[in-house]
């Protein structure tokens, strides 16, 4: 038996043994894709969550009146306000969720 010929017969060896079982490839790269989307899906709540909302997008997704949300603010009974810029004000995604969060009645 050749050298070449022994390497051929322990690859078969190899193959045919219970510990080297072939993997299903389609299983494996389902697997390896929900797990990308599930890392995605967690990135794209990150950025999400620091989203800025303008007060009037604010209170129309809050479902009340701009008079109504500036009032809540000044009052001080809103969420977080976040400075846009010099003269720009708004709310985040995540503060206005956990601002509704607390104000659940249980």
């Amino acid at each position: 038996m050749t050298l070449r010929e022994a390497e051929l017969a322990a690859r078969r060896r190899i193959a045919r043994s219970k510990h080297n079982k072939p993997r299903d490839l389609e299983a494996e790269r389902e697997r390896r894709r929900q797990a990308a989307e599930r890392a995605q899906a967690e990135r794209d709540r990150a950025l999400d969550d620091m989203r800025v909302m303008s007060i009037p997008k604010w209170c129309e997704i809050c479902g009340f009146s701009i008079w109504t949300g500036k009032r809540l603010l000044k009052a001080g009974k809103g969420p977080p306000i976040t400075q846009i810029s010099d003269r720009r004000i708004g709310i985040t995604i995540r503060a206005n969720r956990e601002w509704q969060a607390a104000r659940v009645r249980g």
